[in-house]
């Protein structure tokens, strides 16, 4: 129902997602061990798998990194 008491009606149906995370370990978000050629890589091939990064957020005081990736639910 709409906020005016009328039935609502939905155009398109509404989509279905996968959620994935991904942790990756560093030496500390400002510190120099962080392999950004190793974190691009893989959510590039993430990416081209269909997933989309949502959040990053660091964890265990900057040592790693957790990061949500979801794309659209394929029916098989």
């Amino acid at each position: 129902m709409s906020s005016a008491g009328k039935p609502t009606t939905r155009l398109t149906p509404y989509t279905l997602w996968d959620y994935r995370t991904i942790k990756f370990r560093s030496g500390g978000l400002n510190g120099s061990d962080v392999d950004v050629d190793f974190i691009t890589a893989h959510l590039n091939d993430a990416g081209n798998d269909g997933w989309e990064v949502v959040s990053a957020i660091p964890i265990r005081n900057g040592a790693e990194v957790l990061v949500i990736l979801k794309r659209p639910r394929v029916d098989e």
